[in-house]
């Protein structure tokens, strides 16, 4: 697997982590990952 590929999987497991058990906005989640609020936002509506 390409470090690109396990990087991504890594940053949706946090957000959806960040999401579900600490309730943060998209925003705050954004912050925290160093991306943009419409990255996480993809990060959560793609469940494969």
């Amino acid at each position: 697997m390409s470090d690109r590929v396990s990087e991504r999987g890594r940053a949706t497991q946090l957000a959806r982590h960040y999401r579900e058990q600490e309730n943060l906005t998209i925003a705050e989640i954004a912050c925290r990952l160093g991306r943009a609020p419409a990255t996480v936002e993809a990060y959560l509506c793609d469940r494969s």
